[in-house]
């Protein structure tokens, strides 16, 4: 009864780590039940301070050994570099995928791209008309 638990909740952990995710609701019961199973078996024990604290110990030793072995894999993988899901990538970058041909460098009308303008007070860049309108 308290051995399945933790076994579970041991494996969901050591699963999380080799996929560098989180497992707080696992390690909580992990340590629930490992200090139910140290309860119970220093409650067996004479009632002597040392034969209590042996008898806790194995569940003590196999929690904090469980630990390092979580810690040896999740030091032991880099993290992986993650990838913007929104790349800040112009058209015309090098090493973008859009364009490709002889034009892509510099754009589709064969200049290079300039640097975006300041916007005006009214929302629009500097140097552009408003619609039907003159410059001011």
């Amino acid at each position: 009864m308290v051995y399945g638990p933790w076994l579970v909740a041991s494996l969901s952990v050591l699963r999380a780590a080799l996929h560098r995710r989180r497992a707080v609701h696992s390690w909580t019961v992990v340590l629930l039940f490992s200090a139910i199973a140290m309860f119970l078996c220093a409650w067996q024990a004479p009632r002597t301070l040392s034969d209590s604290a042996a008898a806790a110990l194995p569940g003590l030793a196999s929690l904090i050994s469980f630990q390092q072995v979580v810690r040896q894999i999740t030091l032991s993988r880099p993290p992986r570099r993650t990838v913007s899901r929104h790349r800040q990538a112009r058209a015309g970058s090098p090493g973008s995928t859009k364009g490709g041909g002889a034009g892509a460098a510099r754009g589709e009308s064969g200049r290079k791209p300039s640097a975006p303008r300041p916007l005006t007070g009214q929302g629009r860049p500097r140097g552009t008309t408003p619609r039907g309108g003159a410059l001011r």
